[in-house]
């Protein structure tokens, strides 16, 4: 059972909130990345310029097939090999929101294979935006304890942490792959 603090957050994103929630790497804010307002909310939040991007956190492969038009070999073979979190740019975005994309129809994804958050996106049927909780050019939180106060007063909910969580407080590594095959790493 996940108890009221898991089901208040999933509430809180299907009306279109923002919540604060854990994940592997950092503590994450995030929406659901098919809601334009809720994603534009995330960047006056964090007094972020509109034009940087944020990645989209996917729990299946039926996920990330119904929001792209094609995904290359080497990303799956990537997604399949990875052993520390990955973050992938992939081409030929579909159905998320214009802020979830680049201009040139790319979108940032993680494919979270189990664990609180996958359960949580699992049920919400949907992406979920995923971006460091700060204020633009400062410290990530890593927990939840860590998050700036100005923050926590402009969100909708804050999922806390499960018992014996532990983030690596490491970002990522970042890999674009472009319909062609060709791989580019951005950030190791």
């Amino acid at each position: 059972m996940k108890g009221d603090a898991y089901a208040n957050a999933l509430a809180a994103v299907r009306k279109g909130g923002v919540i604060i929630y854990p994940t592997e790497t950092i503590c994450g804010i995030g929406c659901d990345a098919r809601n334009e307002e809720a994603i534009q909310r995330i960047f006056s939040i964090k007094n972020r310029p509109a034009n940087k991007s944020v990645l989209s956190l996917f729990s299946s492969e039926a996920m990330l097939l119904r929001h792209f038009k094609e995904i290359p070999d080497a990303a799956w073979d990537i997604l399949d090999m990875a052993t520390k979190p990955t973050t992938l740019i992939l081409d030929q975005a579909m159905g998320l929101a214009p802020s979830a994309t680049g201009a040139d129809g790319s979108a940032a994804v993680r494919w979270v294979k189990s664990g609180l958050i996958h359960d949580f996106i699992q049920e919400l049927n949907a992406p979920l935006i995923s971006t460091s909780v700060n204020l633009s050019g400062q410290p990530s939180a890593i927990t939840t304890a860590d998050v700036d106060p100005k923050i926590l007063g402009k969100v909708d909910f804050v999922l806390p942490e499960p018992k014996g969580y532990k983030a690596s407080g490491k970002a990522s590594s970042i890999i674009r792959i472009k319909v062609n095959g060709e791989v580019e790493i951005i950030r190791k």
